[in-house]
């Protein structure tokens, strides 16, 4: 069980700059790192406890000689600081391929996320000016000369929402995927948090194509499938606040698999702790799923579970073609997007069909 931060436990705000965007104590340490973060040596490897933006860290430290004894991370989640980010980019890249895909049969298709988020990101804003993150995300594709052709779908949308042709924001998920719809196919998109969900809801007010609903991702996947189209998509891609992220999106396949088996479901995870990774392919492998595809990129070496190193994404029921051309991208992206030698992209079957 936790302790509770003893007396003299310092604030936040006095250690980090970002303190204002999480609330977080530290409890004292026997030793402090360079920045003022609390570390501690276990078995000989020390470890430095840095909280990353829009988290609230949680450790404790056992008795003498302080070893680790629990971390666990709690997001308190705007999307604002990571919007354009690798992540972002590897994942709209893949969902422009997956619906242009569904674009092969005139009849209509339909698009459900089940964590839209805004729709939109200002990179004026604050949040987004602190972080960064696009700077080493989409940025580099922008200034591109020449970028392969599997991009076009993509860097159209991000130029849809920059007609000045100055880069200025950023078109989320939503945003991208309306981009790709037909007259006669539609979108529903689910949003829990309330500034969001008002954001997203400002979007595409007055689009009669767009569904926006302020609900949970995972319960929508029982009430709102199948959808009448019996054609689609389903993006499943959490804010990875909750411990048990992994374990409440099986859950959902689950209830969606049992609902609508044959649709196509793609679920982005991040990589920080391999484990947890692998417990979760573990499971997929284990399930009712079929053609189920695994594509990763990682821009950082996977040595540590205190930042971003990469991300992935799994593609249930993977149409046709998908893998070739997804990963005809990947080193690109690897290329454009690594921040270390050490960066990889890979692309593979989990359960072949």
């Amino acid at each position: 069980m936790p302790r509770r931060p003893p007396a003299g436990s310092k604030p936040a705000a006095e250690r980090f700059p970002n303190a204002e965007h999480f609330p977080l104590t530290l409890i004292p340490s026997p030793t402090r790192g360079e920045g003022g973060e609390p570390r501690c040596s276990h078995l000989g490897a020390e470890m430095h406890l840095r909280p990353l933006n829009g988290a609230n860290v949680h450790w404790t430290l056992a008795r003498p000689p302080f070893r680790l004894r629990a971390i666990s991370f709690t997001l308190n989640y705007r999307h604002l600081y990571h919007a354009g980010n690798f992540a972002d980019v590897f994942k709209h890249v893949a969902l422009t391929l997956l619906l242009r895909g569904l674009h092969a049969k005139d009849t209509p298709f339909c698009f459900l996320e089940t964590h839209a988020g805004a729709g939109r990101y200002d990179f004026a804003e604050p949040a987004a000016q602190k972080s960064g993150e696009y700077h080493d995300g989409i940025e580099r594709l922008w200034a591109a000369e020449a970028t392969p052709a599997g991009f076009d779908d993509y860097l159209a949308a991000v130029r849809a929402v920059n007609p000045d042709g100055k880069l200025g924001f950023y078109p989320g998920s939503p945003r991208v995927a309306r981009h790709l719809l037909r007259p006669q196919d539609r979108m529903v998109l689910c949003e829990r948090h309330p500034e969001e969900f008002d954001r997203l809801k400002d979007e595409f007010i007055g689009d009669r194509q767009v569904a926006v609903h302020e609900r949970d991702g995972y319960q929508a996947l029982k009430a709102l499938l199948p959808p009448a189209e019996r054609r689609g998509l389903v993006l499943i891609d959490p804010p990875y606040e909750q411990a048990d992220e992994f374990e409440q999106i099986i859950k959902g396949l689950r209830n969606a698999h049992e609902r609508w088996a044959t649709g196509i479901y793609a679920v982005w995870y991040p990589i920080k702790d391999r484990n947890a990774v692998a417990r979760f392919h573990t499971r997929l492998h284990a399930g009712e799923w079929r053609k189920v595809l695994i594509a990763e990129l990682a821009v950082f070496p996977e040595d540590t579970a205190f930042r971003l190193n990469g991300c992935g994404l799994v593609v249930i029921n993977t149409p046709w073609g998908f893998e070739r051309a997804f990963g005809e991208l990947l080193p690109d992206l690897r290329q454009r997007l690594g921040r270390d030698p050490a960066a990889r992209a890979s692309i593979e079957w989990l359960v072949p069909e």
